[in-house]
């Protein structure tokens, strides 16, 4: 569900259509899919974050590859009243800045996630994440 002031930056950047995941972005990306499908030559794809769209540099430049290559641009919303506007060489050249940026912080969080889980296990004070619904209704169904 996009939250309501996502969603109303959207509309008031002129977006006609909002497709909100419910996912993560490392899953399938039906709502993704179907917004890629609906642009047309001359469009613009609006986001509001660029960790949103894609997780690493390589994912998020083949995602504008494809976009500019069908004739559609990419506008980031998540700089306030400076958009990010992709279609030129300056708006391309700080997208892939901040996709690094957005990936190394992503890396650094994995890493201290990983040395958090090796010292709780080493202090066996590990028990490993919630079980989560699925996971869950696997148990009821296996009774």
């Amino acid at each position: 569900m996009t939250a309501p002031s996502t969603e109303i930056d959207l509309k008031a950047a002129g977006c006609e259509e909002v497709y909100s995941e419910q996912v993560s972005a490392l899953g399938d990306r039906k709502e993704l899919d179907r917004a890629l499908k609906f642009l047309r030559k001359g469009d613009t794809l609006v986001i509001t974050k660029i960790d949103r769209l894609a997780r690493n540099t390589r994912t998020l430049g083949d995602l504008v590859d494809g976009l500019h290559g069908r004739g559609v641009g990419l506008k980031v919303l998540q700089f306030g009243k400076d958009t990010l506007d992709t279609t030129g060489a300056y708006g391309r050249l700080m997208l892939n800045m901040f996709a690094a940026f957005a990936e190394f912080e992503r890396d650094l969080m994995r890493e201290r996630q990983k040395e958090g889980i090796a010292k709780a296990k080493a202090e066996k004070k590990y028990k490993g994440r919630k079980p989560t619904a699925r996971a869950k209704a696997g148990e009821a169904d296996s009774l």
